[in-house]
């Protein structure tokens, strides 16, 4: 499987890249989000094991931080959830785009 079609490896290029860009480092995310440094690291580097050993917890962290990130992963964490049969619920709506009732 090339980077290409790896999901995995490219959600990982993604945080890695997300993450330097914003200058943070490991620990700083593991702290303001209780993301191990090693789970994050995992992530990451699209440890497959990872994923195959903890598919449920592997996709929550993943959504996680994306969100911590800011990123829009949703697309590359749904399909890596189908390829572990994994099934989702929607991601929420942003607030900003939900009506105020008052």
């Amino acid at each position: 499987m090339t980077i290409k079609n790896n999901p995995y490896r490219r959600l990982g290029r993604l945080f890695h890249h997300a993450r330097n860009h914003q200058n943070l480092s490991l620990f700083k995310i593991s702290r303001e989000t209780g993301i191990s440094v090693s789970q994050l690291f995992s992530l990451e580097e699209a440890r497959m094991t990872f994923y195959e050993d903890h598919p449920q917890e592997a996709i929550g962290l993943a959504q996680t931080y994306a969100q911590h990130l800011e990123v829009d992963a949703h697309a590359l964490i749904h399909e890596i959830a189908l390829a572990n049969d994994i099934k989702q619920s929607d991601p929420p709506i942003p607030t900003f785009l939900l009506k105020k009732t008052d």
